[in-house]
């Protein structure tokens, strides 16, 4: 299992909200860093729309679980076990990784993904923040008075 420490601090001047979101991702249960693969993007698409990129190059979509519970993201890529012929295979040089992986990622309460989809291998996972009513910005409408009245008037 995987956790990430990811710093955001760049893009969380860039969010407006009361409290960023992108903190969630810098606040993993455990740090456990054991693994680099698949490398990842987090992505700003907009004001509280976000998206986890994964390069999985030749995973097939059947092998992908994207899962999410107690707030925690669980990506993980599970291959077929392999055939006699994969098996007897050697390598004089060999960097393409063909492991199984799992990645998790801690998400704010407000946070849900709305979906995943996988495109020349890579897998795209987008994230919405639902801040409740209370939480959000409100916009206070300023009008103007025809005279002003003096409060130091006798």
């Amino acid at each position: 299992m995987i956790m990430r420490n990811i710093d955001l601090s760049p893009y969380s001047r860039m969010y407006s909200g009361p409290a960023s979101p992108l903190s969630s991702f810098n606040r993993p249960k455990s740090v456990t860093k054991t693994q680099d693969f698949p490398p990842y993007n987090i992505e700003v698409l907009s004001a509280g729309k976000y998206r986890i990129s994964l390069a999985i190059p030749g995973f097939n979509r059947s092998w992908i679980a994207v899962e999410t519970q107690d707030n925690i993201l669980r990506v993980k890529g599970e291959r077929p076990v392999p055939n006699k012929c994969e098996v007897s295979r050697h390598f004089s040089h060999r960097e393409i990784m063909d492991t199984n992986f799992h990645r998790e990622f801690k998400l704010d309460a407000q946070m849900t993904v709305t979906g995943a989809s996988m495109a020349a291998g890579i897998l795209h996972i987008d994230i919405e923040e639902n801040l409740p009513d209370e939480k959000k910005t409100q916009r206070i409408s300023v009008s103007q008075r025809d005279s002003v009245r003096s409060t130091n008037a006798k």
